[in-house]
């Protein structure tokens, strides 16, 4: 007895110090770049599949190699574009950690659908084509199932694909390697637990010598966004290429980027020093040539920023057509500043000046739907006493009209109200031609008298049900999600769906597009919004927020919005309405189906619709209608305008540095 004793003791003595001598052994003298180069194959949804080279994107070695885990390096900040190629520089170094020097792996992405995205296009295609990976992951299917989808095993050590909007990605585990994808758009607070981030980090505290943090996302707004904030604390790299003429290093900035009038094909980019013109079949070389300069040494990590000027994947000619295609498209434009050029989308913060808008306004009637209008939604704002209203039209170029504002005064808890508002919702409403159209989709805010809310909503096809998301980096309009359950609490798919709104990013287009300003020599710029003379009261509710960056306090640094003129209820009806614009898919209709709506709405004299045509927001398909243009002498001229054309922005005026 004693001596089995006696063995256990001895065994564990054994199995304790061979963990302790792996432990304090030194990590193996290998770099990620060269292990890729050995054996990194690239599968997948891949445009260049087949053996790694680091020839292709130079500007990631060293990026690569500090993820080492004999480089003295522990953390590293990556503010990027989109197709720089930086995930699969994340993926050789998870794979050849398994492969060399095995330990507890997170990556981290935003959501489940981001994760299960990566992991069927990108992770899951590189481990099985690399076969020193693959031989050593347990199989999901074995007698001990240890790996699933989502956790890998491996000896010494598992690979967990965690999500960071659950409270779960961040118990139990120890982690020494971390990458935390796609930052900007971590939750501030996970389930009542703080933030994102600062949990993640929570999980690192056991390896305090030895531990791989990298974080890499594509910036969103400046002041808030995530990236932004530890790439301005590191060092601040960025990757300097040797001009093809002179040989003068520099960093490739899209100011340089020049092209000829109307001809993004022709796209070439303009040397600082010697002003010659290099042609995008020079950037290859370049690349080669290329080294990273910090701008500010002696800060505590290394921090990288690339865009697309650089990337291997993506031509200047391509960005020039993509920039000229969406730069009077506030949301787009900022789309393409974030993830084209890995930059923080930058506004100003003052609202549009009331009066002058005010003054601005035009001579239609309010409850007629003016000429160009030919899609109906509107947004719905709950109160105790009262809902608010908003009734915005919808037309060619992103332009828009507020058709009507309308207040249902009644307590929100009674019937009454809410018979008022079926009503309004039911309504038909005239149009300058003498048809009528009706609301398409009403978005409501769920926020008050949320049960409310979803009892009306569940009674009528032709509406939402939203909640508003505040965070800079939250989408327009998001994923909903049912609300409603069986008894057994699981989710009635055809029950009520609660949408989430991005408000933040849909207020900033709507003070972008109130700075516009009716063009010199008559009509309209792209994206005006037309409204009719009310009563001061709606012009400063309107403009009422502004968005402000604290400098002291929890929220320093995260810009946010704050109201300045009391009640806000004409601006978030209209951040509603634009909301249920973008579900219907009105910024995506192309000219026939524009034309079938200007034949639905009369606005095409003595045109007949074509036969079986289906209601283009009712389901079924579109007439191949020939473009249609409304007759000019049958146009109100308070209405009238032009196509495209550039105008005169206003001093304060919300608008991006990098809008034309």
């Amino acid at each position: 007895m004693y001596l089995k004793t006696l063995e256990g003791y001895v065994d564990a003595i054994v199995l304790v110090g061979g963990a302790l001598a792996q432990a304090l052994a030194p990590d193996p003298d290998y770099l990620v770049s060269k292990w890729a180069a050995d054996y990194r194959i690239v599968a997948g949804a891949s445009s260049l599949p087949g053996k790694w080279s680091n020839d292709v994107a130079p500007y990631g070695v060293e990026i690569s190699d500090l993820m080492s885990p004999s480089a003295t390096d522990q953390y590293v900040a990556v503010m990027k574009c989109a197709q720089a190629g930086i995930s699969e520089i994340a993926i050789n170094a998870m794979l050849s950690w398994i492969d060399r020097a095995p330990g507890p792996i997170q990556y981290l992405q935003a959501s489940d659908d981001a994760a299960d995205g990566f992991l069927k296009e990108k992770l899951a295609p590189a481990m099985e084509a690399s076969k020193r990976v693959s031989r050593k992951i347990a199989s999901a299917t074995g007698k001990d199932h240890r790996s699933t989808d989502r956790r890998k095993v491996f000896p010494g050590g598992f690979l967990l694909l965690s999500t960071a909007s659950s409270a779960n990605s961040f118990r139990q585990h120890s982690i020494r390697y971390q990458i935390r994808d796609d930052v900007d758009q971590y939750p501030e607070d996970v389930d009542g637990q703080g933030d994102a981030l600062k949990l993640a980090d929570s999980r690192t505290i056991a390896y305090p010598l030895t531990k791989k943090v990298m974080d890499i996302s594509s910036p969103t707004v400046g002041g808030s966004s995530r990236i932004e904030a530890k790439f301005r604390a590191g060092d601040q790299r960025y990757f300097r290429v040797p001009c093809s003429h002179c040989g003068h290093f520099q960093r490739l900035i899209w100011d340089r980027l020049t092209w000829q009038d109307g001809q993004p094909g022709t796209a070439t980019y303009r040397c600082i020093s010697c002003e010659k013109l290099i042609p995008h079949t020079a950037k290859r070389q370049m690349l080669r040539r290329g080294v990273w300069v910090p701008e500010a040494p002696g800060a505590p990590y290394k921090s990288y920023h690339i865009s697309s000027l650089y990337s291997p994947f993506v031509s200047w000619a391509d960005m020039a057509a993509e920039f000229l295609a969406v730069k009077d498209n506030p949301l787009e434009l900022m789309a393409f500043i974030n993830t084209k050029l890995g930059e923080v989308w930058v506004t100003s913060g003052e609202a549009p000046d009331w009066q002058k808008l005010r003054d601005r306004a035009e001579e239609y009637e309010p409850g007629t739907v003016p000429c160009g209008a030919v899609v109906l939604t509107a947004g719905a704002d709950v109160q105790q006493d009262r809902i608010e209203v908003s009734v915005w039209g919808w037309g060619r170029d992103r332009r828009r009209w507020l058709v009507d504002h309308v207040v249902l005064v009644g307590d929100t808890a009674d019937e009454g109200v809410w018979a008022d508002l079926d009503a309004l919702l039911a309504r038909q409403w005239p149009t300058w031609a003498g048809s009528t159209l009706a609301i398409d989709l009403l978005a409501i805010d769920s926020g008050y008298r949320t049960q409310i809310v979803y009892e009306w909503a569940r009674r009528h096809a032709s509406v939402m049900a939203i909640k508003g998301a505040r965070a800079s980096m939250a989408p327009p309009v998001g994923v909903p999600t049912d609300q409603d359950v069986t008894w057994r609490g699981k989710r009635i798919k055809a029950g009520v769906k609660l949408w989430p709104v991005g408000t933040w990013a849909l207020k900033a287009e709507l003070y972008a597009r109130l700075s516009l300003a009716p063009m010199t020599i008559g009509g309209y710029p792209t994206g005006y919004v037309h409204m009719p003379l009310l009563g001061d009261e709606y012009f400063r509710q309107l403009t009422g927020e502004r968005l402000v960056t604290p400098t002291r306090g929890k929220r320093r640094g995260q810009a946010h919005w704050v109201p300045v003129h009391g009640r806000v209820e004409a601006l978030d009806c209209a951040v509603y309405a634009r909301a249920a614009a973008m579900r219907l898919g009105v910024d995506r209709l192309d000219e026939v189906q524009w034309s079938a709506l200007e034949v639905k709405a009369g606005l095409v004299v003595d045109a007949e619709p074509a036969k079986g045509q289906a209601d283009l927001f009712g389901g079924g398909g579109l007439p191949k209608a020939a473009p249609a243009v409304p007759p000019k002498a049958a146009v109100p001229a308070a209405a009238r305008g032009s196509r495209g054309g550039r105008a005169k922005r206003r001093p304060g005026a919300m608008k991006s540095k990098y809008m034309s």
